[in-house]
């Protein structure tokens, strides 16, 4: 997650260990590919008309771009753990349960950075408007209005609780909720 006032991206260790690892095999492996790849098509002549230079060029220039956004990331990383921040509200990495109050429907997620947000794995960023809704939140506060989850609330959270309905029970990070 980007903090307004000095630009930290906060990463879990597995994260962070992901992204260096995609970033070496970027600079090792896909970017000398790539480097051949214009080559092969720059010697097909004429380069006023070649298409197939001008594609290779345009995905060289993106894949360079990627390359400095994943450099940028990690110089500017801090590796946060659960068990380093407080559990007295919602933070980056609290375990929400949240409870549609039409159809009673339970839904866990986990705040987490942009970087990280994985919405199939019930990953959220704490940018995104439901995210930034529960993001303080505590034990019994009202937090996510319609429209960003209809009528939902809050019932348990593993750090903390939070939420656009009652936050109900909050269970520290073993699973158990």
């Amino acid at each position: 997650m980007k903090d307004e006032n000095n630009g930290i991206v906060y990463l879990t260790r597995e994260k962070f260990l992901e992204l260096e690892k995609q970033l070496d095999h970027m600079k090792r492996v896909v970017r000398p590919e790539l480097a051949h790849k214009v080559g092969v098509a720059r010697s097909h002549g004429d380069l006023s008309e070649n298409a197939e230079y001008d594609a290779a060029k345009e995905e060289q220039q993106l894949f360079e771009d990627r390359i400095v956004q994943l450099d940028q990331t990690l110089s500017r990383a801090r590796i946060i753990d659960t068990k380093d921040l407080p559990n007295d509200k919602v933070y980056i990495l609290s375990k929400v349960k949240l409870k549609e109050k039409k159809r009673g429907k339970e839904l866990e997620y986990t705040l987490v950075a942009q970087e990280e947000s994985d919405f199939e794995n019930n990953k959220i960023s704490v940018t995104s408007p439901i995210g930034k809704a529960l993001l303080g939140k505590k034990k019994g506060d009202a937090g996510l209005g319609q429209g960003q989850r209809r009528e939902a609330g809050v019932r348990k959270h593993r750090s903390v609780g939070g939420g656009g309905y009652p936050l109900a029970d909050a269970h520290e990070g073993d699973g158990d909720s």
